[in-house]
């Protein structure tokens, strides 16, 4: 049977509720980085939308494998980080002891290894769904802060400002595990307009959730805080707290960001489950040996950037020397299925 066609909204708005995750966990070191970093993700993105249609032509050549290679160790390591941070966020805004870490990064794993065994259709409808309640939330929670804000907070010196923009530059980097999945679109006129959009809203989204972190908690208490964005939700409310509520609701987020991850293991073989199951498995297996642990944002943000250059690279590399199309069959730039 012919595989179920995707729309680049449910693409994008997959990348979008995912990149949440990451998002709020970077939101301490400032907004300035994260708005310095907007017009490199416009300009990484736009690259990215106009080469989509010769993804097609990696297909299984030896390119497409070293490439999927490259991104399943990636995601693996992303994945198990994820697990990690998820985990170690519902200890700290729950007061949790540090032994059940294992435990939850278990109880984390089973609706992951679900949604990773499913159908890559039915995993973008779910994403779908986790949108629409993560951005409620985050919306919510975004406009709670402003009436909270220390404005003279928000004009000091971002509190690691290079940290930032790198933190920004590996939340925009989501967007890339949509590639297994670009030439499973359906045709769409506007596709490059509309992936641009929501790259934009996403680089927003980590804009504003760093700018209201710095002007609530000052970027000094932000950049020394385990969980500055949830740090945050916690000072909104005058008689209730709300950090354990707001945790609990970013696991949407979570989920989809590492089914992401996750998914990216059938990059070769759309049908073979049991590959992003094996990530999740592996993914765990790190998070709970804490290797991962200590590794400077530095090392993330050029993990990401690496990648993104090394696609960019590979798809024109395919396109020079692949002879998958003659110069007047050459596909305009967009999401649309050649």
């Amino acid at each position: 049977m012919r595989e179920e066609k995707l729309s680049v909204r449910q693409l994008a708005v997959a990348a979008l509720s995912g990149a949440l995750a990451p998002a709020v966990a970077g939101a301490g070191y400032g907004w300035q980085g994260a708005l310095l970093a907007v017009p490199v993700l416009l300009l990484a993105g736009g690259a990215m939308v106009c080469l989509a249609p010769r993804c097609r032509a990696l297909g299984t050549s030896s390119v497409g494998n070293v490439l999927a290679v490259l991104y399943a160790a990636w995601g693996v390591v992303l994945l198990a980080r994820g697990l990690g941070r998820c985990a170690g966020r519902i200890l700290h805004t729950g007061g949790g002891d540090q032994a059940h870490f294992p435990w939850l990064v278990l109880l984390l794993a089973l609706p992951l290894a679900w949604v990773a065994w499913g159908k890559p259709a039915a995993f973008f409808r779910g994403a779908e769904l986790c949108y629409l309640a993560a951005v409620i939330a985050a919306g919510a929670l975004w406009l709670w802060a402003v009436f909270r804000i220390q404005w003279d907070y928000v004009l000091k010196p971002a509190g690691d400002l290079w940290a930032g923009f790198g933190a920004a530059l590996e939340t925009g980097g989501t967007f890339l595990f949509l590639l297994p999945y670009i030439n499973r679109t359906e045709k769409d006129p506007h596709g490059r307009s509309r992936g641009l959009r929501w790259l934009t809203a996403s680089a927003l989204s980590t804009v504003v959730s760093a700018f209201v972190t710095a002007g609530v908690l000052s970027p000094a208490l932000a950049v020394q805080a385990e969980e500055p964005f949830f740090l945050m939700t916690a000072a909104l409310g005058q008689t209730a707290r709300v950090e354990g509520l707001a945790s609990s609701l970013w696991l949407l987020p979570d989920l989809v960001y590492l089914g992401l991850l996750a998914k990216g293991w059938q990059w070769s073989g759309l049908k073979q489950n049991w590959r992003p199951v094996a990530a999740v498995a592996i993914g765990v297996a790190g998070a709970c040996l804490g290797f991962l642990d200590g590794i400077p944002q530095l090392v993330w943000t050029c993990g990401t950037v690496v990648l993104w250059a090394v696609t960019v690279a590979a798809l024109l590399f395919t396109r020079e020397n692949s002879g998958f199309t003659r110069r007047e069959d050459t596909p305009s730039c967009g999401l649309e299925e050649t």
